[in-house]
């Protein structure tokens, strides 16, 4: 291709990307940040403008030409009633290098989807489907229409996406122009997993997600252990208790034992009893969730631990379960993240900070205090404030002796 076709195509590309023609005077015109200033050099390469450098408390760099017959035909042929607009004169004048030049301006390439999609949300629906139409009829590549909260505005506006094997096939056309045509290192991460440099960073994104799908569960260590320890003291059988704590932060701070019989194989008694013990229990403002010992060697929740969370908690959502595996003296934090029963695995902290927070089972702190346990002890094995245990000796009339 010859540089006059290649310079063609790049005002091509960039008319619907980057580029534009300035209503007064007719010059071309295209601005870019500094981070991208080898890909504005390469394009002037081919274009011959004037390249500035400007710094107005943020750096970026920018191209204009002066009027000519040329800039004069982009302008009728782009620009309807001086809005840019998308024409079928314009679509069918795009090669597959105007297409990547296009992709490099205003395109997007999500590392943890791998998908691609445009910015056109400047464009009208009738535009839209213009494009669609355009690139199956021409490409056989099925773009789709996308709702995308824009940053600037937070109004959520179309944009043109391509799901994910439309967006192999997309850079299965574009990748080997970006080599041919040596494209500088700075729009690389545009070509995702088709570039071999890019391996860092979807390895890295990979990470994170992994990481994203563990929500965090703050505990104290003592009442970690004590747990544990409870539950490895009663492994002849399998026990049941509700948790106590705090959102959004959802962080564990006591439990309660429910007085349920129960043998090596599960949790039995009266239907009705049990039912009137949890809907006491769990209507307190502290309840976070609730916990279940495993005898046997089993980390996952039963189709009976299932039913009995949508028991405790009438399917709502927020609440966790924690499995204690008795023989492995482990503890599996789940949180109850869909309807279908499914749970997502949480990643216990062990959190010994000093925290001002709401006192854990008020009933089973009432009774240590009862027991002439000193205050100022409590407020150390709670893990919350001395203020908070006042609170509640002075609601319960309780004697203080600070």
């Amino acid at each position: 291709m010859e540089e006059k076709d290649i310079a063609e195509q790049i005002i091509y590309g960039s008319m619907l990307g980057d580029g534009g023609i300035a209503r007064n005077g007719h010059r071309y015109y295209e601005r870019h940040a500094i981070s991208q200033k080898n890909y504005l050099i390469w394009k002037n390469h081919y274009l011959k403008c004037k390249y500035v450098e400007r710094d107005y408390g943020y750096k970026f760099c920018e191209i204009f030409s002066r009027k000519n017959p040329m800039t004069d035909d982009l302008r009728e042929l782009v620009y309807i009633d001086g809005k840019k607009t998308v024409t079928p004169q314009l679509l069918e004048k795009l090669s597959v290098l105007g297409i990547l030049v296009w992709y490099l301006d205003d395109g997007t390439f999500n590392y943890s989807t791998k998908i691609i999609y445009f910015c056109t949300n400047c464009f009208d629906d009738r535009q839209h489907e213009m494009m669609i139409n355009w690139f199956i009829k021409k490409y056989d590549i099925h773009p789709k229409i996308m709702k995308k909260k824009n940053s600037w505005t937070k109004k959520v506006e179309d944009v043109l996406y391509f799901p994910r094997a439309e967006t192999d096939k997309l850079l299965d056309m574009l990748y080997p122009l970006f080599r041919e045509y040596l494209l500088p290192d700075c729009m690389t991460y545009k070509m995702g997993h088709y570039a071999s440099e890019n391996k860092a960073k979807l390895e890295e994104k990979k990470k994170d997600r992994r990481a994203g799908r563990q929500i965090s569960i703050y505990i104290k260590p003592y009442l970690y252990n004590e747990l544990l320890a409870l539950c490895k003291k009663n492994n002849n059988r399998e026990i049941i208790g509700i948790l106590h704590g705090t959102f959004p932060r959802r962080e564990i701070t006591g439990y309660t034992i429910l007085p349920f019989p129960s043998t090596r194989s599960g949790v039995y008694g009266d239907k009705d009893a049990i039912s009137k013990v949890i809907e006491e229990t769990v209507s307190k403002d502290t309840v976070i969730g609730w916990f279940h010992s495993h005898v046997r060697d089993y980390n996952l929740p039963s189709v009976d631990d299932m039913n009995t969370h949508i028991q405790l908690f009438k399917g709502r959502m927020k609440y966790l379960l924690v499995i204690v595996n008795v023989p492995a003296h482990t503890m599996r934090i789940y949180d109850h993240a869909q309807r279908s029963g499914s749970y997502r695995i949480c990643q216990p902290v062990l959190n010994d900070n000093y925290t001002r927070r709401a006192l854990p089972g008020n009933a089973v702190i009432v009774a240590d205090l009862k027991s002439g346990i000193n205050p100022c002890k409590i407020a150390e094995k709670y893990g919350v404030s001395p203020a908070a245990v006042y609170s509640l000796l002075r609601r319960q009339g309780i004697p203080t002796h600070f």
